[in-house]
């Protein structure tokens, strides 16, 4: 990543800028905002050198065109894109009202069929006059053949394009950068290993195949953490309740039975979503931008055991297991 990438990853991650790359070199371009930006980071201690230093490692020229340029072929790129979906969607409508001209035509002779099954003979009309009653009626309908004739798949009129520069920042704002997503996962551990083993047993959720570290961090990043503790805690759960609950229609100890799946199946969701998103927004980048579609029923293995996920549900989550079962 070149250095001038570096300091936006930094200004964005500290709240100092909020919008993109792109923006940010064409400010950059401008010696008196680099001197504003120079002053800001020295001042907030984010930067020691001098202005010189700051000038030559930061300030660079080719990178800076190389994006401009490569934000105005985006430009140009997405207009297209929005010129082809508008033709495309023109097609449809083009092509929905030649069915219903066909459909007109269909109930037509289905009319004067029934009529002459009846008895009642229409007016007499030659085969001509026939069809040029119903050139007629299509005529209102005819398809826009020019349109059809540029039409584009609709999978490419959904494509966007980013740079792949801010596609690798965008790799790097969400995490992508770590190895995997356990890792991304358990830089927000507390190393709490009390909670997991409380809740959900250490050496259990290992002999599935989950990080118990990564589950932790993911636990504490959404809140589901603090949220199961301060239940717990105050006895939510508890049998105590269980009269209470039953008044109410909650059986407090399957809530918590409840809970605990929701956060498993939470955790699932998100590692599936986050490989999806990582490996489109890569190979995105890698395609000079331009989006690659995913294949068809493209499955995502997370290495997890079915059969130990399944007894673990069966053992430890019992009244969610028995009111399954019912």
């Amino acid at each position: 990543m070149d250095e001038l990438e570096k300091l936006y990853a930094v200004l964005k991650r500290d709240g100092y800028y909020s919008k993109s790359f792109t923006q940010f070199v064409k400010k950059f371009e401008n010696q008196d905002y680099r001197s504003k930006v120079f002053n800001v980071v020295s001042r907030d201690g984010l930067y020691s050198g001098q202005a010189q230093d700051f000038e030559a490692k930061y300030y660079n020229p080719q990178l800076i065109q190389e994006t401009i340029a490569t934000d105005e072929e985006a430009a140009e790129y997405n207009q297209e894109l929005e010129i082809a979906q508008q033709q495309y969607e023109e097609l449809k409508k083009e092509q929905l009202k030649r069915l219903e001209a066909e459909r007109v035509a269909e109930e037509i002779k289905r009319v004067r069929q029934a009529q002459l099954e009846r008895g009642m003979m229409p007016p007499e009309q030659t085969p001509e006059q026939e069809a040029e009653l119903l050139n007629q009626a299509l005529s209102q309908f005819e398809v826009n053949y020019d349109a059809a004739r540029q039409r584009v798949p609709e999978d490419y009129a959904e494509q966007k394009y980013k740079s792949p520069q801010q596609l690798s920042l965008e790799i790097k704002d969400k995490g992508y950068e770590f190895e995997t997503d356990d890792e991304y996962y358990n830089q927000f551990n507390t190393d709490d290993g009390s909670f997991i083993e409380t809740h959900f047993g250490v050496e259990k959720l290992r002999a599935m195949g989950i990080d118990p570290g990564a589950f932790e961090g993911f636990m504490e990043q959404t809140g589901r953490k603090s949220d199961l503790q301060d239940k717990y805690s105050k006895g939510f759960y508890e049998d105590r309740f269980r009269l209470l609950a039953a008044e109410r229609g909650v059986d407090r100890p399957l809530q918590y039975d409840l809970d605990r799946n929701a956060a498993l199946d939470d955790y699932f969701e998100s590692l599936v979503t986050r490989k999806k998103e990582r490996q489109s927004l890569e190979q995105q980048r890698d395609n000079a931008g331009k989006l690659v579609r995913p294949a068809a029923n493209e499955k995502v293995n997370l290495g997890i055991n079915g059969d130990s996920y399944r007894n673990y549900v069966k053992n430890e989550f019992k009244d969610y297991d028995e009111r399954l079962r019912e």
